[in-house]
């Protein structure tokens, strides 16, 4: 019979809220970075965001968009 798993309490998933966002927004920018070779203009421009604001996201998470560039 198979195990069940319960259910997270409502502060257990308060408590993983930071870490869950964390996660989204690095694999949300690691997306639109791959998505247009690296270019964090385009990118920015999709996420309407600022150029800079959206650097400074790429910053945060310790992303380098030439990890990102066409080869």
């Amino acid at each position: 019979m198979p195990k069940l798993i319960a259910a997270p309490t409502r502060v257990e998933a308060a408590g993983n809220k930071p870490k869950v966002i964390e996660e989204f927004e690095r694999a949300y920018l690691s997306e639109l970075l791959s998505t247009h070779q690296g270019n964090i203009s385009k990118a920015a421009r999709v996420a309407k965001k600022e150029r800079r604001a959206f650097q400074r996201l790429l910053m945060k998470h310790g992303l380098d968009r030439r990890i990102f560039t066409a080869a």
